[in-house]
């Protein structure tokens, strides 16, 4: 499984860009919801191996014909290394949100 590396966003950066003027009301967790999301955990760290734009968590099965990143080169994680939106070191700015919204509202309105 390839995980590309990623900046994160806060939803509350993204709605204040959305409705500058909006009245946003922060209500709390609800009952299922998570507040940063995982890519890949620490129970995947075992298999996942780091390359310049993604991760690679690799299949414990092996089989004839198989490429194993791991085995041409590529950087193994540490033990318990966990690729999440808390643990981002990259954050989408304000202009680069704007430009996803636009993006991804053009032809909505």
């Amino acid at each position: 499984m390839f995980v590309p590396k990623l900046p994160s966003a806060k939803v509350i950066d993204i709605a204040r860009l959305m409705l500058p003027d909006g009245d946003h009301k922060i209500v709390g967790m609800r009952p299922g919801e998570k507040l940063h999301e995982a890519m890949i955990s620490e129970g995947d760290a075992m298999t996942s191996v780091e390359l310049d734009d993604r991760y690679v968590i690799e299949s414990n099965i092996r089989s004839s014909g198989h490429y194993s990143y791991r085995e041409n080169g590529a950087k193994p994680v540490d033990e318990l290394f966990c690729y999440s939106s808390d643990n981002n070191d990259d954050w989408f700015s304000d202009t680069d949100l704007l430009d996803l919204i636009q993006v991804a509202t053009k032809g909505c309105e």
